[in-house]
């Protein structure tokens, strides 16, 4: 299995459009769903989804149950329920291809992308591949829809949901033979924005620990004997995780680096470095000509309108204010903790570094052609 770490940009949450939906139905997806979503409760999110699906099947509103069972499958995926994930996503898909709205038929490319990511994760790559092509066929189509209403953000989704399955389909070829394997993205600091450059293959791996170096961290009444290999970088499906690109630029860090090394982080706040707002309001027209915020994970432009889950709040994150600038976007905490801002506005955004890969190391593995700069 491969574990994606998806920006949440690019996750159903934030790519679903609810236009079409009556408000109350609206309400309880994008607002009271969301909010537990945001916070982390995803089964308390899930009762609430099945909720706003059981009112729309009632009402033979098979377009709404659409909506409901997608947010079922992207919630099923983050609980690592592969198989119902598919489950809800195929059922959707055959109710909104009965759709015939322009708004329709880019809910069906979104779920489509989506049934595409979740073959991908299982490693059914030529069912992912050709449900890829479907769906970038599809958001062609919806990309010329919203740029003719004026709704840049929705042009900028459609823009990014493309390229974002296209390093999907490239990143493929690189990857190690190892049966884990985690893909996450990679940002680069330029011109005070951040840009996805590049995609970063990780295989954990085993590491031996001599009895001798393990006692000397033991209490004196445990002798080690027999030592087994140890796992290094325990990453968690399911946690979302960003590499940052490390550049002469970059101040604040406090972490001794080369320019082109890659610090891997996994992120511990609610809102990820490419978004600062909910899903809510991301469907007005006039919102999309607000500035774009910017965040994770897994291995696209950063578009500008998401947010990872939410984590109860701890002694990292309730440190004394730090002081943020355009000119100073990063920060590293007398608790290891560091902090971005991405823009001028909005939330900073907090990770833990994990890992310090080494540029050459990586060479080769993560270089693409095209770089993409968020909307």
């Amino acid at each position: 299995m491969r574990f994606v770490s998806v920006p949440e940009e690019v996750t159903l949450f934030a790519l679903l459009e609810f236009e079409e939906l009556q408000p109350s139905l609206k309400a309880l997806l994008q607002e009271q769903a969301y909010l537990n979503i945001a916070q982390g409760r995803f089964e308390e999110a899930l009762i609430l989804v099945d909720r706003a699906f059981s009112v729309a099947w009632n009402d033979h509103n098979r377009y709404a149950a659409a909506l409901a069972a997608l947010y079922r499958a992207e919630l099923f995926h983050r609980l690592q329920r592969w198989e119902e994930a598919l489950e809800q996503t195929q059922r959707a898909l055959g109710w909104l291809q009965m759709g015939i709205t322009p708004i329709a038929r880019y809910n069906e490319a979104i779920a489509l992308y989506f049934e595409g990511l979740i073959h991908y994760i299982l490693r059914a790559d030529d069912k992912a591949f050709q449900v890829f092509l479907n769906a970038q066929e599809l958001l062609a189509n919806s990309e010329r829809y919203w740029g003719f209403r004026g709704h840049i953000q929705r042009v900028a989704d459609c823009q990014n949901v493309t390229r974002w399955i296209t390093d999907l389909i490239t990143v493929q070829g690189y990857l190690p033979p190892t049966e884990w394997v985690v893909l996450v993205p990679v940002y680069e600091l330029r011109d005070t924005r951040f840009i996805r450059t590049q995609v970063l293959p990780i295989s954990p791996f085993q590491i031996t620990i001599p009895g001798e170096t393990i006692r000397a961290y033991l209490p004196d009444e445990y002798i080690p004997l027999e030592i087994e290999s140890l796992p290094f970088l325990s990453l968690h499906p399911g946690t979302p995780y960003v590499a940052l690109k490390l550049s002469k630029d970059i101040s604040g860090l406090k972490i001794k680096y080369e320019v082109g090394d890659v610090l891997l982080l996994e992120i511990i706040t609610p809102t990820s470095p490419a978004m600062s707002t909910s899903p809510a309001m991301s469907t007005s027209p006039a919102m999309s000509a607000l500035p774009a915020m910017s965040t994770l994970p897994a291995m696209s432009a950063l578009p500008a309108m998401s947010t990872l889950p939410a984590m109860s709040a701890s002694p990292a994150m309730s440190a004394s204010p730090i002081s943020l600038s355009v000119e100073q976007p990063f920060i590293r905490r007398e608790d290891k903790r560091v902090i971005f801002r991405p823009r001028k506005q909005g939330e900073n955004f907090v990770g833990i570094p994990r890992v310090l890969i080494k540029a050459g190391q990586i060479e080769g593995v993560m270089e693409r052609g095209e770089n993409y700069d968020l909307p």
